[in-house]
This record gives structure tokens, sequence and C-alpha cells, in this order.
């Protein structure tokens, strides 16, 4: 949905835009990954400072939390927060994902990986259901 000149509209989300994940939380210590729309290799702007905002200054990896938006799932284990790509949040139950119909919702570090790649497809058919 989210990457570079996507033309993805909703009723291309066949799974639901309810059970379809759009973003999901990453803490700011954790941001040297790249992100949807940022050409391989570049970092996401995550401050709520202006973008001529100084990264050197040692205040800049204080912020909270960021969001990091999830592209493709292609690893046979994704992690939500044990690889370098992953999701993680200040939360010690899970990890905050915002659905694409603009709801929001913890999900458990301990979600089945199965559980969390058919809430990453868009159009997979998979039926699943997240408590």
């Amino acid at each position: 949905v989210f990457h570079r000149n996507s033309r993805v509209r909703l009723d291309d989300i066949t799974d639901g835009t309810s059970k379809t994940i759009g973003i999901g939380e990453r803490m700011s210590r954790h941001t040297e990954t790249s992100w949807a729309g940022v050409t391989p290799g570049q970092k996401m702007y995550y401050s709520t400072q202006s973008p001529n905002y100084d990264p050197s200054n040692p205040g800049f990896k204080e912020r909270p939390a960021i969001v990091s938006i999830l592209v493709h799932v292609r690893s046979s284990t994704p992690s939500l927060t044990g690889s370098p790509g992953g999701f993680i949040g200040p939360h010690q139950a899970g990890t905050q994902f915002l659905n694409l119909d603009g709801s929001c919702r913890l999900i458990n570090d301990s979600t089945s990986p199965d559980i969390f790649r058919a809430l990453c497809t868009r159009s997979g058919g998979e039926v699943v259901s997240v408590d």
C-alpha cells in the first residue's frame, strides 16, 4: 500500500481495512532501517523537530516513539521485535499497529508469525482473529 508511486486503492484491500496493518510502531533508538517511499539505505526522518534539526544533537534520539511502515513481509519467520527491521515500542505487552481503516491495536509480541504475516497482506484471503 505504502510504496513509491503506489496506486493501491481501498477497493484493492480485499482482506478488509480493519484486518490489514498499515503502519507499525518503532522506538526512535531503533531507526537504522529504511521505510516505504525512501530509497533503500536512506533513513526516515523521525523527530518532532523541523527537518533542519541537527541529528548530531544527543536529544535527537530521545523521542519516545515513531512509526515504521511495513512494505513487504518476505521472511518465512517475520519478527515483531527481534530483527533490525522489526517493530518495537515502549510497551511491555506488545507493539501498537495502525490498521488501514484508521483503527489502532496492540499486538502481543508472542503473536504467531502466520497471524502477523496474514495481517500484513492486503489481499491474501486469510481469515484472522487477533484479540
